[in-house]
């Protein structure tokens, strides 16, 4: 499995990506506490169900995706 993390990079406010094969629980930390402090967040752009799929493949392959495409699984909340 490959992620992209981001180090500190001179600055605490400064953040280098770097991609790894292997994210270490340090790394999985570091990240976590920036999603629970609000620093990252998810932008969503739409939630399609599985049976829209192609829908949401052609809208992706389109280039009109301004962040993450969810699919709800029927019975996932």
């Amino acid at each position: 499995m490959k992620a992209v993390i981001y180090r500190k990079y001179g600055s605490p406010d400064v953040l280098q990506p770097e991609e790894i094969a292997n994210p270490s629980s340090k790394d999985l930390v570091f990240i976590n506490d920036f999603v629970k402090t609000g620093r990252i967040k998810s932008i969503i752009d739409r939630v399609n169900t599985l049976a829209q799929i192609a829908e949401a493949h052609m809208y992706a392959e389109a280039g009109h995706t301004r962040g993450k495409i969810i699919v709800r699984v029927a019975g996932e909340s």
